[in-house]
């Protein structure tokens, strides 16, 4: 039975693998439809885990929001477009509930978490696949998966290896600060694995070729590296802090063997929040 267990996990890691690659490869619209259903999936399941707690949230505003992300960005002017979609969806969050007789104040706050978290960091990851250049898309969609997924396995081995100092046991009992600080490390490698094989991969990718954009310099890299391994790490501990409070162990079952949506994203989110403000400093253009 444990066996089968593994197995599943394997199978389901692996084809999430296949389908980044995809993402990653393609970007464009193959990407934004992605990130939008993604969105859409993983604010249900925030809902879902509020409602396991008591609350009595007006789930159909989230969702919404999730649904109309990517085209508000698309036709109402990127960023802009969404947080003038968050702020409709935030005052109807608000004035919903209020029309309601029962309402209380657990009633808003679970209506709108969601939008906020993790409904408008998926927006911020929507940006990475509307750069004009394919390059920088590739880069910024690279670091942003590379990075929380290296500081995961990294913090994961090292820490079972090594690991004794607790980092946060009322959120997390198995993290180790010896796991964290390796964690960072892997961010690290991941940002330079990504600016190895870039040049390497444009030589055979036409469209990734960088074409005269601007290339991030070496120490911007190694410093987003850090910075994003200590923030997917934040983002790790945050979602696992909203599980607690909801009382949850996984978010979904979507994925077998892995959780749900948010259970494979939360680093990500907060990594892609990071990268994204990296490539509007350093990047874009």
């Amino acid at each position: 039975m444990a066996e089968s267990g593994v197995l599943k996990r394997r199978f389901t890691g692996i084809g999430l693998g296949l389908s980044f690659l995809a993402i990653w490869f393609f970007q464009g619209w193959l990407a934004r439809v992605a990130i939008g259903l993604l969105g859409t999936i993983a604010v249900w399941e925030m809902y879902t885990a509020l409602q396991n707690r008591g609350s009595n949230p007006v789930r159909a505003v989230g969702v919404a929001f999730a649904m109309l992300m990517v085209p508000a960005y698309h036709f109402l002017g990127g960023l802009g477009g969404v947080f003038l979609l968050t702020c409709v969806s935030v005052a109807v969050g608000l004035i919903i509930p209020m029309a309601q007789a029962d309402t209380t104040s657990d009633c808003l706050i679970s209506t709108l978490f969601p939008i906020l978290y993790p409904g408008v960091l998926f927006g911020l990851l929507l940006e990475q696949t509307y750069y004009p250049s394919p390059y920088h898309c590739a880069i910024a969609i690279g670091v942003t998966f590379g990075a929380a997924m290296l500081t995961d396995v990294f913090a994961y081995e090292w820490g079972t290896l090594h690991g004794h100092k607790p980092l946060a046991p009322h959120l997390s009992p198995k993290k180790t600060v010896e796991g964290a600080v390796a964690g960072i490390v892997g961010s690290v490698v991941a940002c330079m694995l990504v600016m190895i094989l870039m040049p390497l991969l444009s030589r055979f990718i036409p469209s990734f070729q960088p074409a005269g954009a601007r290339v991030p310099p070496i120490w911007s890299m190694i410093l987003l590296g850090l910075v994003s391994g200590v923030v997917s790490q934040c983002g790790d501990l945050v979602a696992s802090m909203v599980k607690r409070y909801c009382g949850v162990k996984d978010y979904g079952t979507i994925f077998p063997g892995h959780g749900g949506v948010m259970d494979r994203m939360d680093a990500i989110l907060f990594c892609g929040m990071c990268v994204t403000a990296f490539c509007h400093l350093l990047m874009k253009g």
